[in-house]
């Protein structure tokens, strides 16, 4: 019996070190010292001590999800969507969640589209923000990823989701005067909007 063997190239991108400066885990965990989601002190040292573990190769991953996931269940009721009880499937929930960040832009007075196939929301073409979603049992774990003010070029040396030639642009582009602390007072008013 033969067998045909498609070989085809694949591309991997790490974020990390890229278009993140730093190790998104480790920053992760600093983001939520920052903002007071959890306990500074105790979750500071552990996030310390696991990206040394992780530097030396010594990191047990299950010990370490185990730590990352525990603000997760504290703080669910912003993390997890229950899609059943609003009677929404996948592609309306990105429709609302699109909506949603199209609601913030227009607040910095910028108007932006969609585009079918294609989630996001992009300004004259260009991707300003992204969106991924991840379904299991009935809930949905989501990100929204909206670019503010940012070094752009690293989008250069990649196909942003996968497009080539896709370009990329953020808020400041259209709104100078922006700073990551205004995004977030748009966001806290137009979450309940959007989501109650």
């Amino acid at each position: 019996m033969c067998y045909k063997i498609n070989i085809m190239n694949i591309a991997l991108f790490d974020l990390d070190n890229t278009l993140i400066d730093g190790d998104s885990d480790y920053e992760w965990g600093n983001f939520l010292v920052e903002n007071n989601f959890v306990d500074p002190d105790y979750y500071k040292r552990k996030n310390e001590a696991f990206f040394k573990q992780y530097r030396e190769g010594t990191l047990c991953p299950k010990e370490f999800a185990k730590f990352s996931y525990e603000p997760l269940a504290k703080y669910n009721f912003e993390f997890l969507l229950n899609i059943r009880e609003r009677d929404l499937g996948p592609k309306k929930f990105v429709k609302q969640l699109e909506d949603f960040v199209q609601s913030i832009l227009e607040k910095f007075e910028i108007k932006s589209t969609t585009i079918e196939g294609s989630p996001g929301v992009y300004v004259e073409s260009k991707k300003i923000a992204s969106i991924g979603l991840r379904f299991s049992k009935g809930f949905s774990y989501h990100g929204i990823s909206i670019n503010v003010d940012m070094d752009l070029q690293p989008f250069q040396s990649i196909n942003p989701c996968g497009y080539q030639g896709l370009e990329v642009t953020q808020i400041k582009d259209f709104y100078s005067n922006i700073s990551l602390e205004k995004v977030k007072l748009v966001v806290q008013n137009q979450i309940n909007k959007s989501f109650s």
